[in-house]
């Protein structure tokens, strides 16, 4: 089971099957994974983003290296992401920016999804600087379809305005592997996907 977003009026458990495990981790181009891979599992147990860091891992041979303490620290996370060579992490985007702005290392990340709401354009300008072979992506749910529905690399040259949105223009146009977008979401209108949780992402068989 994971719980919707608390920031939800309503939060509610949803269940997580092996079908919506399959289509998160197996045959999907929005991350690369080998056995060489080492995840970092940062997130909290009952937050969708586990379920990838952890069977995003297992399913395809790879580590995971789990936070050891209760509250997340920036400078706790550069040291395991250095000293356990994590190669695939998730941060909020909350989280990216405040990683970013201390100047914390992403020297042995190879790939990093960042999500959640609005991810700032400095900030991915900053770490590219810094790090510029790190692919860097914008991941949405919602939780029902499994973690990720929509995911997008973010190339400063493919931006516009002032964020890498999950709802905008171009973003919306890249569902991942099985995930259905109905016309009205392809045709990259911007109320298709709106913060209150209104969206048309499907899945063959709904969730439960």
């Amino acid at each position: 089971m994971s719980s919707t977003p608390q920031a939800h009026r309503n939060p509610k458990g949803v269940m997580v099957e092996h079908r919506g495990l399959v289509r998160l981790v197996a045959g999907n181009d929005f991350v690369e994974i080998s056995p060489q891979d080492i995840f970092l599992n940062a997130s909290s147990p009952t937050f969708d983003a586990t379920t990838f860091e952890v069977w995003g891992a297992l399913a395809n041979g790879a580590r995971v290296v789990l936070y050891p303490e209760r509250h997340l620290s920036t400078a706790t996370l550069a040291q395991i992401i250095q000293d356990q060579g994590v190669t695939i992490a998730w941060m909020t985007a909350r989280l990216f920016d405040v990683y970013v702005a201390e100047g914390r290392s992403t020297n042995r990340l190879q790939q990093l999804l960042v999500g959640g709401e609005e991810v700032s354009i400095a900030s991915i300008r900053a770490c590219q600087k810094r790090h510029p072979t790190l692919r860097i992506s914008n991941g949405y749910g919602p939780t029902e379809n499994t973690t990720f529905s929509l995911c997008i690399r973010c190339l400063l040259s493919s931006m516009a305005g002032n964020g890498c949105r999950w709802v905008d223009q171009f973003a919306i146009r890249w569902p991942i592997c099985w995930i259905g977008l109905p016309s009205p979401c392809r045709s990259g209108r911007r109320e298709s996907f709106t913060s209150a949780g209104q969206g048309c992402a499907g899945l063959p068989q709904p969730p439960r």
